[in-house]
């Protein structure tokens, strides 16, 4: 707070000057004296008395009494600094109230900017996530793709082995067919050589009566041999089909082709057993 000094009535500088002017009169006065003294003093033959006026004699000078204060000068001048305290403090609260304005902006600001910062760091987090899931999606569907692709491929080739062998297969059987078509006469040969060879080892039961006929399944070994033989289409008479297996087995080792392949026709074989013929 800044105060501003009365000025008082400048009365200091006549005072001095009125002294300063009394002690030169008074200094000349002496001086003027002195020489006059020495000048006529007085000879042998004259005498003379010289009276001396007395000096005037100098008041003493009084100091001029400080002006009394006036009450209402001194009552503006307190109504005025009390003004200015009070708008030196109202700036006071002014300036303290915009520098924490101010602080309030600057953290509202810090504020702003960590919601800025942590906003673009959860987006950028969000978008990594969903760039990682997209890719995560697009790796599942490409390896779904590769797998579709691969089993259809691996179907594919399965189908085609498939309808090779069946291709093969039908050329096979075809092929066998042909030659099974030209051996025909000589398959039926053996068959009926089996039959004859099975009757002539056949003892018909007494309880059997006459008619009878079961189908019957050998199975056979290089050689003849019997390793099996079974009725899988019975007679009606129990006895009977077990008489008929009984001379199957009598009846081995039977008549076989030497040829190889036309031996596998006959490693199983079924014929029908009929005594009467």
């Amino acid at each position: 707070m800044r105060g501003r000094i009365a000025r008082q009535p400048n009365w200091l500088p006549a005072v001095l000057y009125a002294l300063a002017l009394h002690a030169v009169v008074i200094a000349l006065l002496v001086v003027g004296f002195r020489i006059v003294s020495r000048d006529e003093a007085p000879s042998e033959a004259i005498q003379a008395t010289v009276v001396r006026e007395p000096a005037p004699e100098s008041k003493p000078e009084t100091k001029p009494e400080p002006p009394k204060p006036d009450p209402e000068l001194a009552r503006r001048e307190a109504e005025r600094k009390q003004r200015e305290a009070e708008a030196e403090q109202q700036r006071q609260q002014q300036e303290i109230e915009r520098q924490e304005q101010e602080k309030r902006k600057q953290q509202e600001e810090n504020l702003r900017l960590e919601a800025e910062k942590e906003k673009k760091k959860q987006e950028e987090e969000k978008k990594k996530k969903e760039e990682a899931q997209r890719r995560k999606q697009e790796e599942a569907e490409q390896r779904k793709r590769d797998e579709e692709r691969k089993k259809a491929e691996k179907q594919r080739q399965q189908q085609t082995e498939q309808t090779l062998r069946e291709q093969l297969e039908a050329e096979e059987k075809a092929r066998a067919a042909a030659r099974a078509a030209r051996r025909a006469p000589e398959a039926d040969k053996y068959k009926a050589a089996i039959r004859q060879r099975v009757e002539r080892h056949w003892a018909r039961p007494s309880s059997s009566r006459t008619g009878l006929q079961c189908t019957v399944r050998v199975r056979l070994i290089p050689g003849g041999e019997v390793l099996e033989a079974t009725v899988v289409k019975s007679s009606g008479d129990a006895t009977f089909d077990r008489s008929v297996e009984n001379a199957v087995h009598k009846a081995s080792p039977l008549p076989l082709p030497e040829d190889a392949e036309l031996f596998e026709q006959f490693r199983e074989i079924e014929f029908i057993f009929r005594p009467e013929e």
